[in-house]
């Protein structure tokens, strides 16, 4: 029995000993006092830009907050920002600037004058410069006319850009700006005075969420020296004295149908009816001409002109002569009337092959949409003049 409550006494006080030492350790950590955290950082942007970084973000319902605390560079580097809480739930916005080019690590975190901080968040994003920069070109211009004579270019894409600006001058010589967006590939210009520069700019956005767009340096339209002209447009417009070229199924308009072969032709000589002489059309425009091709009928290479002059005129009302082409006067009358003569053509060589004259217009000559050829005497010296096709080319 003694024995029995010897025992028991020795667990009582072992029992009271523990105790106190947990009652030493607790006491020692509530000492120290317990971890209070600020409200951290919530939604959270971090939007990249051209040398500079910009966060928005929320505050929400902790008026213990004095400051934000931004550090990156492995926390060598670090901005302050101070807060003045005003509203249940604050969006704040604070800016990065001068950064260097590179990919960043930032550590975000509030605290106050008494040490107080939040857990810290961290983001991950892109700043860009020049040499994001560098690497953008602009769009691609493809450039042609349209049957109206307007200017059209096709832009084809050189990354996603986000549009561009185009620079020209009109014709009353007022400077304009067209702005493209980023699904805008065709632009038609109908007023455009192309002896001005045309330039063009191309916008770049390097992430969707970047609060900076990037602009390529301008670049100047390279226009070619002449357009190719569309022959669909051209008709004959037959004046009183003209030789419509008709004989064996001859025509003018044979000569604008993109098909030279020996049976599509212009022909003079069946009714004894050959050079000299002259035929007339119409460019369906007024085009101001660089260049004229005329290609004889494939085997006849002495039947295409020695001796022509080539004139040209904006309005066809008043302007048929009444002299013959070979007449002494005819050349007054038709400046009277209101033609300019843009070409004059007297061959030296012989021709081989099926005859071809190519024969440049001077950059001066006036915008016209009608021509008329007069043709003095062909290479054969008969009446049997024979040509296969005429191509044009216009500034």
């Amino acid at each position: 029995m003694k024995k029995n409550i010897y025992i028991i006494l020795i667990l009582i006080a072992g029992i009271a000993i523990s105790c106190k030492d947990m009652n030493d350790l607790s006491d020692k950590y509530l000492d120290l006092g317990e971890t209070v955290y600020l409200q951290r950082v919530d939604s959270l942007e971090v939007l990249p830009g051209k040398n500079r970084v910009r966060f928005n973000y929320l505050l929400i319902s902790d008026p213990k907050i004095e400051q934000t605390v931004i550090t990156y560079n492995n926390g060598a580097d670090s901005v302050v920002f101070d807060i003045s809480k005003t509203h249940e739930i604050d969006t704040l916005t604070f800016d990065i600037n001068n950064l260097p080019e590179k990919d960043y690590v930032f550590n975000i975190y509030n605290r106050n004058s008494q040490n107080m901080k939040s857990v810290p968040v961290e983001a991950v994003t892109t700043v860009f410069g020049e040499r994001y920069q560098s690497r953008l070109i602009n769009r691609i211009p493809v450039v042609s006319r349209d049957d109206k004579g307007n200017l059209v270019i096709n832009w084809e894409k050189a990354g996603e850009d986000l549009g561009m600006n185009l620079f020209y001058t009109n014709k009353a010589g007022e400077t304009k700006m067209e702005k493209l967006g980023k699904e805008d590939l065709t632009t038609i210009l109908a007023d455009v005075d192309l002896s001005k520069d045309v330039t063009f700019e191309t916008f770049y956005l390097p992430r969707e969420n970047a609060i900076d767009t990037f602009k390529v340096n301008p670049s100047k339209l390279v226009l070619p020296e002449e357009f190719l002209y569309n022959k669909k447009l051209i008709k004959e417009h037959a004046l009183t004295k003209d030789n419509r070229g008709r004989s064996w199924g001859g025509s003018v308009d044979k000569l604008f149908d993109n098909a030279l072969n020996s049976g599509n032709f212009y022909h003079t000589g069946q009714w004894n009816d050959g050079p000299p002489c002259t035929f007339t059309f119409d460019l369906g425009r007024n085009a101001k001409l660089s260049r004229i091709k005329i290609d004889g009928r494939p085997g006849q290479p002495l039947r295409i002109p020695q001796n022509m002059d080539i004139w040209i005129t904006d309005n066809i009302e008043g302007a048929d002569t009444e002299l013959n082409c070979q007449d002494e006067g005819w050349e007054a009358e038709a400046k009277s009337k209101g033609w300019h003569r843009i070409a004059i053509h007297q061959g030296t060589i012989k021709p081989g092959g099926h005859g071809v004259i190519e024969l440049k217009f001077d950059s001066e000559i006036p915008e016209g949409r009608y021509v008329r050829l007069r043709i003095g005497n062909i290479w054969d010296n008969g009446k049997y003049l024979n040509l296969g096709e005429i191509t044009l080319w216009e500034r």
